[in-house]
């Protein structure tokens, strides 16, 4: 400790604690979570209940802007704004309510060269050595061989994603949602209120097509031109 240090404790007496407060983190946090829930407002808001069609997540974030004019917009952001859950939740729980980011696996053609097709064979049929196995593969490819047509169109279905399969892009990924790292989603995954929040977002998305089927019902039609001509004659 330097004698500048001993000489101002000595007469001023210890340093006194300032109280910790996190008004400066508080300040940079509160807009960025403004931001999420905003984003969250609006993937809400182009969910269709029953419809196979995904949220285009990045066509909204290109046109958040517009978007937060519609009164969709403004009807979800009035809800969940109210919600007590975390920001983060919210947005976490959005992005597996609407399967955002999720992908469709298409089956595609799969060549395997000879050293592949050795590897494998060879570890099916341990018996056989490895000139027997590449003589094999020279008479399948004359058309003799089928056993390893056979044995080739079962390995391909194994090791080959179905079609038609799903697979969901980590939340990260997602424009709006890129400060919610793969951690974080863990943490959030386990969390104990996201069942409670997912079947909120659920819930949200069913009262608004409810609401929005019975409107159209109820607005009058519009009389069409013959109608309206042969009243007047």
């Amino acid at each position: 400790m330097k004698r500048t240090t001993f000489w101002r404790r000595r007469k001023f007496g210890p340093p006194t604690k300032r109280a910790s407060t996190n008004r400066g983190r508080r300040l940079v946090d509160e807009p960025l979570k403004r931001k999420t829930l905003q984003f969250t407002a609006l993937l809400i808001a182009d969910k269709v209940p029953g419809s196979e069609r995904y949220v285009d997540h990045v066509a909204i974030f290109r046109e958040a802007r517009e978007r937060m004019e519609c009164d969709s917009f403004k009807e979800v952001w009035s809800e969940i704004s109210r919600w007590e859950f975390e920001t983060n939740l919210i947005a976490f729980a959005t992005y597996k309510a609407l399967h955002l980011g999720t992908l469709t696996r298409e089956r595609s053609s799969w060549l395997w060269t000879d050293d592949q097709m050795t590897r494998r064979l060879l570890k099916q049929y341990p018996q056989l050595d490895e000139q027997e196995v590449r003589t094999e593969i020279a008479n399948w490819k004359l058309g003799k061989a089928e056993w390893i047509e056979v044995f080739l169109k079962q390995a391909d279905n194994h090791h080959r994603p179905g079609q038609g399969s799903n697979h969901q892009c980590c939340i990260s990924k997602i424009k709006g949602f890129q400060h919610i790292s793969s951690s974080m989603a863990t943490h959030w995954r386990h969390h104990p209120d996201l069942e409670h929040c997912m079947t909120a977002i659920h819930d949200l998305v069913i009262r608004r097509e409810d609401k929005r089927l019975k409107d159209a019902a109820v607005s009058p039609k519009k009389p069409s031109r013959r109608r309206s001509a042969a009243a007047s004659d």
